[in-house]
């Protein structure tokens, strides 16, 4: 395989060969690249033009959704959360190219430990429990059950970041119509206010108990 290092495109030229439409100048890369090619690739800093041309080329085909995937469980927090971050824009973008490969995404769900990971992870586990999203997928709930109790987990660990914990308590309420014992669950842990206080997460709460109580 040539090295992808070496082969640049311009935006004329690449929207020729990859049939698609950039909506920045970026230059991109011609060949496909490898798992150790993205690897160095995430080893530097990305801007949003560069993520959403790694994005487009796992689109199209140049790189394998898989191996995104695998890299945000990379032990260097930075390559896995810049994989995570380009994760997220291809679920996004594509969510069919992104189902293919759900089952590899639930199964390093529960591992995650790197914050900036959970915070994609968490966006993308929202998109993926939406009930029309779900329902157009022909999704059963049951696929998300180790997903949900991780979520919880990181919902009531008081060193998770608001952000996850904010995606987290909307992932856990978008289950509820499927699991009879969330909503109790979830109601006890919000008005005991079992979960951090800022003004964020708080202001997210009183919304979802609001939306409880009308149940």
């Amino acid at each position: 395989m040539v090295c992808v290092a070496t082969l640049f495109l311009t935006v004329t030229q690449e929207k020729l060969i990859l049939g698609v439409n950039f909506p920045f100048p970026i230059t991109i890369f011609k060949t496909e690249m490898d798992i150790f090619e993205i690897e160095q690739k995430f080893r530097h800093r990305l801007g949003v033009n560069e993520m959403l041309t790694l994005a487009h080329l796992t689109l199209n085909g140049h790189i394998d959704c898989k191996d995104i995937i695998d890299l945000c469980g990379h032990q260097n927090p930075q390559i896995a959360f810049r994989a995570s971050w380009t994760l997220e824009s291809i679920a996004y973008l594509n969510p069919e190219t992104f189902l293919f490969h759900l089952s590899d995404f639930l199964s390093l769900y529960p591992t995650i430990t790197n914050h900036s990971v959970q915070r994609c992870f968490t966006k993308i586990m929202m998109q993926l429990t939406d009930e029309k999203f779900m329902r157009k997928a022909k999704f059963k709930a049951s696929v998300f059950d180790e997903c949900l109790t991780v979520s919880f987990d990181w919902l009531l660990n008081p060193e998770t970041p608001v952000a996850v914990q904010c995606n987290a308590l909307d992932i856990i309420f978008q289950l509820s119509p499927h699991h009879d014992w969330i909503i109790d669950e979830l109601a006890v842990i919000l008005e005991q206010k079992l979960i951090s206080n800022s003004p964020a997460l708080l202001s997210r709460s009183k919304k979802i108990l609001k939306r409880i109580n009308l149940k």
